[in-house]
């Protein structure tokens, strides 16, 4: 292969399952402890740093196994990772106009983005700041030919024109707060680029939100707030789903800061909060 041409779909096959985990993933039974042990078995056949290639709900996937949990949960789950949410967001297809728009802040190698631009989005800008994680979320928009929809934006949100972003091992658990976790201890800083919502809307020449994932590590509050207090009402997100697993390094309760607002609590589902504009 050419040195710097994309690796085609396909040149990373998947770790093989023993008859038995294949028959608990096919019978919908890999979940908890049963989970973590095939996602286990399946580790201990990929070399470091080497990918893995899988289809899975009508989508290509190229995922980091051993340094991303999300992409883990993808390839070892028997259910749709995450579906409660996606569920949700999707709701906003059925509520807006034409050419649906969905933000995803924080998205890691582009499960969301690529699970809603099949539901129907037409617009929409997948945020991830971590140059790592920019890489393999380009091959997947890629490998989906989905270029025409899903918008790679390497930036964080935020005030300013760079921050620091504290990365690890962990492709998907860069974050922006200094101490994050005893494993951000060890953490190497770099700088990246910044953008505020307000300022990517007006690049991409949009007017409105209608959905909105995300998940920045504890920095949520810091990247939404700004946007709810500068940005008119008629831009807001109907549909916003927020990890909240992290609220003890937030500034601000979004939580709160959000009701404030007019949204109401439609439901908590594992880590994330799901609101909806009344």
């Amino acid at each position: 292969m050419p040195k710097n041409q994309p690796a085609p779909f396909g040149t990373y096959p998947p770790p093989k399952l023993t008859t038995f985990y294949k028959l608990l993933t096919q019978l919908r039974l890999s979940r908890g402890a049963i989970n973590r042990k095939i996602s286990k078995h399946c580790k201990s056949q990929i070399c470091d740093g080497q990918l893995v290639d899988i289809e899975k709900y009508g989508l290509k996937f190229r995922l980091s196994i051993l340094n991303n949990a999300t992409d883990s949960k993808i390839l070892t789950s028997s259910k749709v990772y995450e579906a409660a949410e996606l569920n949700f967001l999707s709701q906003a297809l059925s509520r807006q106009g034409n050419d649906p728009v969905f933000i995803d802040i924080g998205a890691n190698t582009g499960y969301y983005s690529l699970m809603l631009a099949k539901r129907g989005f037409q617009k929409i800008l997948a945020v991830e700041p971590n140059p790592q994680t920019v890489a393999l979320l380009e091959d997947n928009i890629r490998i989906n030919e989905s270029e025409s929809i899903i918008i790679p934006v390497p930036s964080a949100i935020g005030e300013g024109e760079t921050v620091q972003l504290f990365v690890t091992d962990s492709l998907g658990s860069a974050t922006l707060v200094s101490n994050f976790s005893e494993e951000h201890q060890e953490a190497t800083a770099i700088n990246v680029q910044t953008m505020s919502i307000h300022e990517l809307l007006k690049r991409e020449k949009l007017e409105k939100i209608d959905a909105l994932k995300i998940d920045v590590e504890g920095y949520e509050d810091r990247a939404l707030v700004p946007f709810f207090q500068n940005t008119p009402k008629k831009a807001w997100p109907k549909f916003l789903v927020l990890e909240h697993s992290h609220r003890e390094f937030w500034e601000t309760d979004l939580i709160d800061f959000l009701k404030n607002r007019g949204y109401n609590v439609h439901s908590q589902v594992g880590g994330n909060t799901l609101l909806n504009k009344s």
